[in-house]
C-alpha cells in the first residue's frame, strides 16, 4: 500500500452534491494509499461569523483572524464541517475520523 497521501479540499467541496463525489473519489483512493484529507471552509467561516455579527478581516486576499472569529471557525470547522466529511466518508465504507489542529499538539 503506498501511502500517505494528503488531499486538500477546498471550502467549496463542502455542497452537498460535491462532498458526495470527493468522498468517492477519496475511497479509491483509500483502496492503494492512506488518505489523510485536509478541509477548508473559508467561504463557510465567513456565513458562520456573519450569522453571529462578527467581520471576517482580509488584507491581501488573507484573513486575519480575530479571537471572536477563531472561536467560531473551531465552532464551524472542527464542528459541522469536520463531521460531515466524515459521515459523507462514513457512507463510502471509509473509517474516519475527525481531528483539528488542537488535537494532540497538532
Amino acid at each position: 500500500m503506498v501511502g500517505p497521501i494528503v488531499v486538500k479540499v477546498g471550502g467549496d467541496g463542502f455542497a452537498v452534491e460535491r462532498r458526495q463525489a470527493i468522498a468517492a473519489d477519496i475511497a479509491r483512493l483509500a483502496g492503494v494509499a492512506q488518505v489523510i484529507v485536509v478541509h477548508g471552509g473559508g467561504p463557510q467561516l465567513d456565513h458562520a461569523a456573519a450569522r453571529v455579527g462578527l467581520h471576517t478581516h482580509k488584507i491581501a486576499g488573507r484573513r486575519v483572524t480575530s479571537d471572536a472569529v477563531l472561536r467560531e471557525a473551531v465552532r464551524e470547522w472542527r464542528g459541522r464541517m469536520s463531521s460531515s466529511w466524515v459521515c459523507a466518508l462514513a457512507e463510502w465504507g471509509i473509517r474516519a475520523v475527525g481531528i483539528s489542529g488542537m488535537d494532540a499538539g497538532f
